[in-house]
């Protein structure tokens, strides 16, 4: 039986690593906008909608998209790259929560909410695969393990930062901190995460 790992001939970067180290900080900014983001849709979806009702909607329209918008961005990750895939998905939901946070009415943050649905499918479908691409099939479990605690680490202090803005400023300043949290994963991804699929 063949070792998958001898169809690997370059070893990638150890897991705790100064190389790793920028691919284990997306999570966990994803993390951190995530938990903030936990704590603030469903109170402002619950101000402009009036109803609990409508908060439930709201949530069924944040993971709608991810049911189609995953496989697309699987097979773009395959064809462009994990790269490109990562930053167009954190883009888009940074885009769309900045949004939100401007909206005075239901129906435009509930479209809103639709497309930073999309943007996490391709998120995380492509930091996935960027992460499988980083590990072997030695370290895999691992690495998985350190994705998960770094982005829960993140949605662990989300929340508390989220108050934290909510209390000093208002609703609104909590969707600018996430989308903020967007521009630090782009910044990383672009310039200090390499690609790690030839297409």
């Amino acid at each position: 039986m063949t070792d998958l790992n001898e169809l690997e001939p370059e070893r990638p970067p150890r897991l705790l690593s100064r190389a790793a180290l920028p691919v284990f900080s997306t999570f966990f900014l994803w993390g951190f906008g995530t938990g903030a983001l936990w704590m603030v849709r469903p109170l402002t979806a619950f101000d402009l909608g009036g109803s609990v009702f409508l908060v439930g909607v709201v949530a069924a329209f944040s993971a709608a998209p991810r049911m189609f918008g995953a496989p697309l961005a699987g097979s773009l990750a395959d064809r462009v790259g994990r790269r490109p895939v990562v930053v167009a998905g954190a883009v888009l939901h940074g885009v769309a929560v900045a949004g939100q946070a401007f909206t005075t009415s239901y129906t435009p943050f509930l479209l809103l909410e639709f497309i930073s649905g999309f943007g996490v499918a391709v998120w995380v479908t492509g930091s996935s695969a960027l992460l499988a691409d980083f590990t072997r099939t030695s370290n895999r479990g691992r690495g998985v393990a350190l994705r998960n605690t770094s982005q829960r680490l993140g949605i662990l202090a989300g929340p508390l930062a989220g108050g934290i803005f909510a209390a000093i400023f208002d609703l609104q300043a909590v969707f600018l901190f996430i989308a903020g949290t967007k521009v630090g994963v782009v910044i990383i991804s672009w310039f200090l995460i390499a690609e790690t699929h030839e297409p």
